[in-house]
């Protein structure tokens, strides 16, 4: 009896986890960064935060965060963008650490909350399936928002847990929309991952149980949140997308195991690297895998200077400090949201704004160049 009662709460939790995690609630106004400002790097040019919301084909409006150089002092009309996804209990407030690896390198960043997550309307989220939908209202709305002087080049994915398993979906599906995805933890399809889940936490629970238990949570999903998790499976949007991708793990992640990157990496159809580094789902990234994030970027956005190249304006060669030029009159530098893990339902906080880059930059010397690999698992 006591194991019944454990497993029902097993697949309570289980179903939670995919369409009602912990929602992350924050403050617009003081953890999504300044308005206006300026990086020690780059400190003759300033930099702004445009909010903005759009309406998916639900008719749920999304909050929008688009960080750029001000108007005046864009280094060229045309400039590259990187939409960044988070995970399954994240919001917009997760990029800000690629706000702050990319800004400097003449790559704009676009932040959103899915979905059912953030301050985002709707009940639940899906795990990629209605979140392929969000991401794709966004680029529309950046595509029809061009103007003469502002215009979008490029456009690449980067996503993290449930991000990148949205990215590689949506990647298949609009390869004429995007020219690269990094994926930073993605699963094979929800299916495997559920099979993980109940494993880790009852071992003794047969197959046969699990199969039978997925297919109850699948009714009782597809009931509430209009969508069926047998068809989140980014394994098989894998072996026909063709955009660049880097995929990347963490060894010790026993969220999402490190079999399902390394199957996405072998499966995927297009060009592919894969970077691994130690640590588990939700610990901080390593340097080494911000710079084989930005030596990517840089080679499917920009490609004209080399990234390696001393002399370049886009190197950081030390680590930035942000200089708040207007945050709705508040001189004040504020705070900001560390990636949340999957058992959080509130932001942690940094002392300093956009975080990871003093971390990443001391360190960011010479990149390695990406190499593509067409089969074979690297070790």
């Amino acid at each position: 009896m006591l194991e019944h009662f454990n497993l029902n709460k097993l697949w309570d939790d289980i179903c939670n986890l995919v369409i009602r995690p912990p929602r992350q609630k924050y403050n617009p106004q003081t953890q999504l960064g300044p308005k206006r400002f300026k990086m020690r790097n780059h400190s003759a040019r300033e930099y702004e935060r445009i909010d903005f919301t759009v309406k998916n084909s639900r008719g749920l409006q999304l909050t929008c965060s688009h960080y750029k150089p001000v108007l005046e002092q864009r280094p060229s009309i045309d400039m590259p963008c990187v939409i960044y996804l988070h995970g399954n209990c994240g919001s917009r407030c997760d990029a800000l650490d690629a706000v702050n690896l990319l800004i400097s390198h003449n790559i704009t960043v676009v932040s959103m909350d899915f979905s059912g997550a953030g301050l985002s309307e709707g009940e639940y989220i899906s795990l990629g399936y209605h979140e392929r939908d969000d991401v794709d209202v966004v680029i529309q709305k950046l595509k029809r928002d061009q103007t003469k002087q502002e215009q979008i080049s490029k456009i690449a994915l980067w996503g993290r847990s449930a991000g990148a398993a949205t990215s590689i979906m949506y990647a298949s599906e609009h390869q004429d929309d995007i020219v690269g995805v990094v994926a930073d933890s993605p699963f094979t399809s929800l299916e495997d991952l559920i099979f993980d889940l109940v494993l880790r936490e009852q071992s003794w629970v047969p197959r046969s149980a699990i199969n039978l238990g997925i297919t109850l949570m699948s009714k009782s999903i597809s009931k509430r949140a209009q969508f069926d998790i047998r068809d989140v499976h980014p394994l098989h949007h894998a072996k026909k997308a063709k955009v660049p991708i880097l995929v990347a793990a963490a060894y010790g992640d026993d969220f999402i195991k490190l079999r399902h990157a390394e199957q996405i990496y072998f499966h995927y159809a297009g060009e592919k690297d894969i970077v691994r580094f130690e640590g588990d789902h939700n610990s901080s990234r390593p340097p080494s895998f911000y710079e084989s994030v930005i030596t990517f970027f840089h080679n499917i956005l920009i490609a004209q200077t080399p990234l390696e190249d001393p002399s370049s304006p886009h190197l950081p060669i030390e680590a930035p400090t942000i200089h708040c030029i207007e945050n709705d009159g508040n001189p004040s530098i504020p705070s900001l949201p560390a990636l949340a893990s999957p058992s959080s339902s509130s932001a942690t906080h940094d002392e300093s704004f956009f975080p990871i880059v003093s971390s990443v930059q001391r360190h960011f010397s010479k990149p390695p160049n990406v190499i593509f690999h067409s089969s074979k698992v690297s070790s």
